[in-house]
């Protein structure tokens, strides 16, 4: 395949010129963003589902951050010394994510070294090192779909590389500053569908680059995005992809309803990666799942019947009811158990059928 990567790239023009690389020839992507009007759905019971203390997401089965406690934390919570902003943090460490977690005490040794420092100025210290670690990782994945892409037509080849030069152009030319660099490089591939042969090849490709770090799966992207942001928006992103969301089990894109009966409680990190792939196959990337659902709803349940969580009588017969729709057509359909419920009837029909 003649794509013409075999030379080398300036990264750095100003900050360190000695620095260069060389690459060798051997559904729906969302935004990074919290909402929690995700659905057009009464806001108080809304609110209250997703305040349920120790509530589990139905993908991950780890514990959430209530939102009312994420609400409790002002402004001023976040300036000053980061070490003292880390204190106010720790009592929701547990519930952080992976990612969130490694970079919480990240900044916990950094700021032991730098007691003044905020947290913006101890992520822009570590800036340039995440950053050369975060190309390195890019380039790896731009190889590994270069040897991918040997034996493609010379249709794909040629409209492969002119991607690949895009992708050049956007990690290496533009300015560091410029923002949604994987989303706009995930885009540039995306153009491939559009070429009928090389189907599996291209596929592969597709998969390949869904695989460029970000800043929910890896420490030196959330550095390397987090650099331009306030201190604020910094420590309200160590917890936010643990805040309950809710879920639609149909997908809106594929005429989902916006009633209780067609979501689930998903932590945010789960939500957004899962976008709008259809739940059987979420269930056949995540195999946990169906157990993890289990999970959520029991402790819902337990809610109902101790009277805590009002208007949700119907809830879980609504959402069994939904998955066992969206399964129907599977080897095994999905048989949510909500015997635990109090007073439940069998002739009471879900919204969402």
């Amino acid at each position: 395949m003649k794509i013409s990567l075999n030379q080398t790239f300036l990264i750095y023009k100003n900050q360190t010129p000695n620095r260069v690389y060389e690459v060798s020839r051997n559904y729906t992507t969302k935004p990074d963003t919290v909402s929690f009007k995700s659905a057009n759905v009464d806001k108080e019971d809304a609110y209250n589902l997703r305040n349920i203390k120790d509530l589990t997401c139905a993908c991950c089965r780890k514990k959430m951050i209530p939102e009312a406690d994420f609400e409790k934390l002002k402004a001023k919570d976040f300036e000053g010394p980061a070490v003292n902003v880390l204190k106010k943090l720790k009592p929701y460490y547990k519930k952080m994510r992976p990612t969130e977690k490694t970079v919480y005490n990240l900044l916990c040794r950094a700021s032991r070294k730098d007691p003044q420092a905020d947290l913006n100025t101890l992520i822009r210290k570590r800036y340039f090192y995440h950053l050369s670690r975060l190309e390195e990782k890019q380039l790896k994945i731009i190889n590994n779909i270069i040897t991918e892409a040997q034996n493609v037509s010379p249709q794909t080849q040629k409209e492969l590389e002119k991607i690949i030069n895009k992708t050049k152009e956007i990690i290496f030319v533009e300015s560091k500053e410029y923002p949604q660099k994987r989303g706009r490089i995930i885009k540039e591939f995306a153009k491939l569908k559009k070429i009928k042969q090389d189907k599996k090849e291209i596929s592969k490709i597709l998969k390949e680059i869904e695989k460029l770090p970000s800043a929910k799966n890896d420490v030196d992207a959330f550095i390397t995005k987090y650099k331009h942001r306030g201190n604020r928006e910094i420590g309200q992103r160590l917890l936010s992809t643990a805040l309950p969301t809710l879920d639609h089990i149909i997908p809106k894109l594929k005429s989902g309803h916006d009633e209780f009966g067609n979501m689930l409680v998903l932590c945010e990190k789960c939500n957004s990666e899962r976008g709008s792939i259809p739940y059987p196959i979420w269930f056949k990337m995540h195999p946990d799942m169906p157990d993890n659902i289990q999970k959520n709803m029991d402790i819902i349940i337990k809610e109902i019947n101790l009277g805590r969580l009002k208007n949700f009588d119907n809830y879980p017969l609504e959402v069994k009811n939904t998955l066992k729709k969206v399964t129907q057509h599977c080897k095994k359909q999905y048989e949510l158990n909500i015997e635990k419920l109090k007073q439940t009837t069998d002739t009471t029909h879900s919204s969402a059928d």
